[in-house]
């Protein structure tokens, strides 16, 4: 399957913080796919492994043919014939993964600046994505929204921001500049001190407050939607 994306998809998508989508998003959404499951990975994850060996079963590879505009070519045994589904998600893969790359997450959002200071601290055993992961290691289980997470989330983010860290960087140090990594820092802070929470996406909503002892969410307009 080849998907081709819009010409101008970096100028008009952007994440509720602001921060413009990049190549590197995409790309840390590949990376996700498997980093759980290499237990030479700072976030390996055992529970996941069955899930990891079921996608490698018929996942055959990936490749970024250009990226202006941004084509992307997958490999893959386990396909719908029907074109209004091929590239949607792949029956039988892990949950979140989809013929289109496009950053989405079944553990929270696959901005690479949000995913950073959670994998920070998963890298140092204080929060772990999986529930099992937490359970056997007696940590929180990573909550991007709400409780005690967003204390490490945000002591990690500082972090990050120190040092312009740019996360799997043999990889994502080819799409991330340091001014990126600037601009993006400093976007998810102000959203962090403006909204309390790490729940960044690119949808038509945002989640502007998070109450959880009335057990609510507020919703709203997200105006830079394309």
């Amino acid at each position: 399957t080849t998907v081709t994306y819009p010409a101008d998809l970096f100028d008009k998508i952007k994440y509720h913080d602001g921060s413009p989508l990049s190549v590197a998003d995409f790309v840390l959404y590949m990376i996700t796919q498997f980093d759980t499951c290499d237990p030479k990975s700072a976030i390996y994850d055992e529970s996941n492994v069955p899930n990891c060996d079921t996608f490698k079963s018929h996942f055959k590879g990936v490749k970024i043919l250009s990226t202006d505009p941004l084509v992307i070519e997958t490999y893959d045994d386990t396909v719908s014939l029907d074109a209004e589904v091929q590239v949607g998600n792949i029956n039988g893969s892990q949950p979140g993964y989809s013929l289109t790359w496009f950053p989405t997450a079944y553990t929270g959002p696959l901005a690479w600046h949000t995913y950073t200071p959670a994998y920070l601290a998963e890298s140092n055993n204080e929060l772990a994505f999986s529930t099992n992961k937490s359970t056997t290691l007696g940590v929180e289980w990573t909550n991007f929204i709400a409780g005690p997470s967003l204390d490490n989330m945000k002591k990690y983010l500082d972090q990050a921001q120190a040092e312009d860290l740019i996360p799997y960087a043999p990889t994502l140090g080819k799409y991330i500049t340091a001014d990126d990594a600037k601009a993006r820092y400093e976007n998810i802070q102000k959203w962090y001190a403006d909204h309390h929470h790490f729940w960044v996406g690119t949808g038509v909503y945002y989640i502007d407050e998070v109450n959880p002892v009335e057990g609510s969410v507020v919703a709203k307009r997200f105006e830079d939607f394309p």
